[in-house]
């Protein structure tokens, strides 16, 4: 296979990849097989380390925890706005755990912050 990486601007980049693979006797011969090629190509752009600036020891913001918890209703987003509501009649209800792991807080020279941020939503419905 080939890849290629072609520097665009700050840190953002076109990437490329073509492979190949070519089966063995024994994986061609199965039921399960059709050809005994198998070819990929990926195009794509993606965001790597600025090579021309030094890299952060410490990030300007920090990681964060996010709990909330949501009820539903049949309202309009109006009626939701002005406070006239409607209870669901299933009481469906969320409750989410978030928490923020910082990757960055600068992106292309501007302030940009960029978290990953694995979660739980957990979704119950209790009948009246």
């Amino acid at each position: 296979g080939v890849e290629a990486r072609y520097h665009v601007w700050s840190n953002f980049y076109l990437l490329a990849k073509a492979q190949g693979r070519f089966l063995g006797k024994k994986a061609r011969d199965s039921q399960y097989i059709e050809d005994n090629i198998d070819a990929e190509l990926h195009l794509g752009f993606g965001f790597f380390n600025d090579k021309s600036k030094p890299k952060k020891e410490i990030l300007d913001i920090s990681p964060y925890v996010r709990i909330a918890h949501g009820w539903a209703t049949p309202s309009n987003l109006n009626d939701i706005i002005t406070g006239n509501t409607e209870n669901d009649p299933y009481n469906n209800q969320l409750t989410s755990l978030f928490y923020g792991y910082p990757l960055t807080d600068e992106i292309f020279g501007f302030p940009l912050d960029f978290y990953l941020t694995p979660g739980f939503v957990f979704h119950c419905q209790m009948h009246r």
